[in-house]
């Protein structure tokens, strides 16, 4: 198809992610199968920035216009999209989605360049039930959002059932440096109920208890935490608790942490982690499963 029969569409305002502009391209069919997506063109000087006005949205031309993202869409035989490949300016594979379909139902599996499945989400007719991610070799879950699915769990299974409720974390990958490492915090609703769960930052809401192959208690950097903390309140100085409702049958990954900010220069070892989560009192009344971790050297590959 001729690159000139694509439409242009310059944005009344820019984007989050600071396009202003695309250029769809139609198949046969009228069904858009490639999207250009553009940013601004900065003004340069010698291949240096120059800077100068900005125009305003509406008076943008071609030349103020420099491609950021290639989207491409494909379709299967009943005319729904089975793939959308991300690609850059040069064509260069970014990232692929995929959409399977089962009667209403269908999933988007979101891979890597590479091909490593990263992330899902679920839908059934007018919504999403269920968002899955996977750790580095995208194989294992190790967070999720939403329904709890028949056909997957978590890959290190959960903590003891407290209450109904029951906590259960993951990691990213179970070996590697201590800079590699990072773990998520879910939270099971049992109870056939609603439940009111914490939300605040992670050093509010856990406690984190790491032992070394002896079985002795790896002490955390305090200075390092509490320095994390106090940035962390100076970005976003009303962050504060607050409750948020976790539906029966339903899992909420609420943190996200690397160990790196509650450790530091951990000898290469074996390692175990255990953590405790506040649930709606101040208690840290949840106890998650124990993960194995092999810790290595940083010089290590």
């Amino acid at each position: 198809m001729n690159e000139d029969s694509g439409e242009l569409s310059i944005y009344s305002s820019e984007t989050s992610v600071g396009t202003v502009a695309k250029r769809v391209f139609l198949d046969e069919n009228g069904r858009d199968w490639k999207v250009i997506h553009y940013r601004r063109r900065w003004p340069s000087a010698n291949g240096k920035y120059s800077p100068r006005p900005r125009k305003k949205l509406e008076s943008l031309g071609e030349k103020d216009l420099e491609a950021v993202l290639i989207r491409i869409r494909l379709y299967d035989e009943m005319g729904r999209v089975r793939r959308v490949e991300n690609r850059s300016p040069e064509m260069v594979l970014l990232g692929t989605w995929d959409t399977l379909y089962s009667g209403d139902a269908k999933t988007s599996v979101h891979r890597t360049s590479v091909g490593i499945r990263t992330y899902e989400v679920r839908r059934i007719p007018g919504r999403e039930v269920s968002h899955l991610y996977f750790d580095d070799s995208g194989e294992r879950l190790v967070a999720l959002k939403g329904l709890l699915p028949d056909d997957v769990d978590l890959a290190d299974g959960w903590g003891e059932d407290t209450g109904g409720l029951a906590c259960g974390i993951g990691v990213n990958r179970p070996q590697g440096t201590l800079g590699d490492i990072s773990v998520s915090v879910t939270i099971n609703n049992r109870t056939g109920h609603d439940a009111d769960i914490v939300s605040c930052r992670a050093y509010h809401v856990l406690q984190v208890e790491l032992r070394n192959a002896g079985n002795s208690i790896v002490q955390q950097d305090v200075e390092k935490l509490s320095e994390r903390d106090a940035y962390l309140t100076r970005i976003n100085s009303y962050a504060k608790e607050n409750m948020q409702t976790l539906r029966p049958n339903c899992a909420a990954t609420y943190e996200n942490f690397e160990l790196g900010d509650w450790y530091s220069d951990l000898p290469a070892d074996t390692y175990y982690l255990t953590v405790k989560r506040r649930a709606a009192e101040k208690g840290f009344v949840l106890t998650s499963n124990t993960l194995k971790l092999a810790i290595q050297d940083s010089g290590a590959t």
